[in-house]
């Protein structure tokens, strides 16, 4: 999933030149989580820079901007804004340093104000501001993580006046320099163009494409919102399993802005009074920071933990699987008395699971494609209320159906199985049936007479 975004500042005006820019200074610093004021932290997130890619956008803005599809529509949406002799652009390494400083906060929110709560114009870099700026973000399997998706992105063939903010700014006649950053975190990549009316001279510098790049963010914590997650935002075991729950974490993230990633961490330190429930004990029970498998089915964990003087909560989905025979946990014992039924003396089966034994139908099932009944079903064969409530039912049930038994064996409704008629019959007759070797009184008739096929129709003339 990808998408490009087109952001409007109160008043309804385009981020661009026309937005007066008040910029004041950001240092960076290599410096531990801190405390800047009451209400505002400085987080480090840690990322991957990829200027390399970033820097090849150069071109292709400047190709469109010297082209013939130098071209806007204009607010009538009838008539177009066709630009000529519009200047190629110059590359800024001060803008370059503050559209990879507003790449990694884009990650955080999504929008152009900064995580701090101010505009995206209030992002300097050695005395350097930035007139104007587009963003975008992209999945990895999508066009928005290569520099050639995200500029064709950004032009708006397309889109009418409204959606063409992206475009008007790589065209503005006004701007003179450019610096573009590709960033990516948690698997999603973050891109941004910074525009300005002039350049500001800064020397050369090698492309950033740093592994695990550490990146300082100011954040509001009044104008962002917290969460917690754990590290696996789903758990899916096996009956039986035990394990740790998985580590929480805290994050700062803006409801509706923050897309692709949780948002940028704070220190595990910080988060504290974990504690587990599960909706469902019988299917998972908790035990301090443990969990273990006993059923199965799907169900939920709630976590809560206290961040400051607050407590927040997560719900976690659970869903834990019933283990296969050839599991090494199961030994499975014959050695036992055995069973009548209508096709002979049957074995007693005993299975165990690491020394407990279990019950059949309460601790596991055996499935051989039979066709049974359900437990309802079943059950309304010995109600006569119910079948005088439902008699279309229960004459149905009674009635004769199709002799035999499909390839499978089944009978030809789950009613019909022998296990069924079998298991309805007193004590006597299942010993006699037994003693026998039959599994239904039916069995005692002869065959039905097998129908010879008809042939065609003939006559003398």
């Amino acid at each position: 999933m990808s998408n490009v975004f087109n952001r409007k500042l109160p008043g309804g005006k385009l981020m661009g030149k026309s937005l007066a820019a008040f910029a004041t200074l950001f240092v960076l610093a290599m410096l531990p989580v801190l405390r800047a004021s009451a209400d505002t932290q400085t987080l480090p997130l840690v990322v991957d820079a990829n200027q390399s890619s970033a820097r090849e956008m150069l071109a292709m803005v400047n190709d469109f901007r010297t082209g013939d599809e130098a071209w806007y529509w204009n607010k009538d949406n009838t008539t177009k804004t066709t630009e000529t002799n519009l200047s190629e652009l110059t590359w800024d390494y001060n803008l370059e340093q503050i559209a990879l400083q507003r790449a990694c906060e884009i990650a955080v929110s999504f929008e152009h104000k900064r995580p701090d709560g101010t505009a995206c114009f209030t992002c300097t870099y050695n005395g350097t501001s930035t007139c104007g700026e587009n963003i975008a973000a992209g999945s990895s399997g999508s066009d928005f993580a290569t520099a050639e998706g995200v500029y064709c992105g950004w032009r708006e063939d397309d889109a009418l006046y409204d959606g063409q903010g992206h475009r008007r700014n790589m065209l503005d006649n006004e701007f003179n320099a450019i610096g573009v950053a590709h960033i990516v975190y948690n698997g999603y990549h973050y891109w941004v163009q910074e525009f300005g009316w002039s350049n500001s001279g800064a020397a050369y510098t090698e492309p950033d494409d740093e592994t695990g790049k550490t990146v300082l963010i100011n954040v509001n914590m009044d104008y962002m919102d917290f969460q917690i997650s754990p590290e696996n935002n789903t758990l899916s075991v096996y009956y039986g399993d035990s394990d740790t729950l998985p580590t929480i974490h805290g994050y700062y993230y803006k409801a509706g802005e923050t897309w692709g990633t949780n948002g940028i961490p704070v220190s595990d330190e910080e988060i504290s009074s974990v504690s587990w429930i599960s909706a469902d004990p019988s299917i998972v029970q908790i035990s301090g920071n443990n969990f273990e498998v006993v059923g199965t089915g799907t169900t939920k964990l709630t976590v809560s933990a206290k961040y400051g003087e607050d407590t927040f909560y997560c719900d976690v989905p659970f869903t834990a699987y019933s283990l296969g025979i050839s599991d090494s946990r199961i030994t499975v014992s014959t050695n036992s008395p055995v069973k009548y039924l209508p096709s002979g003396a049957v074995p007693v089966v005993t299975v165990m699971f690491n020394g407990k034994t279990l019950t059949e139908g309460t601790d596991y099932t055996v499935k051989d494609g039979r066709m049974l009944m359900t437990e309802e079903q079943y059950k309304h064969l010995s109600e006569s209320e119910w079948k005088r409530a439902n008699k279309a039912d229960a004459i149905w049930s009674s009635c004769p159906k199709k002799q035999g038994t499909m390839d499978d064996g089944n009978a030809w409704d789950p009613g019909s199985q022998p296990e069924i008629y079998f298991d309805q019959m007193s004590d006597y007759d299942k010993a006699f049936l037994a003693a026998c070797g039959k599994r239904t009184p039916a069995e005692f008739f002869n065959p039905p007479i097998e129908l010879a096929p008809y042939g065609e129709a003939w006559q003398i003339d």
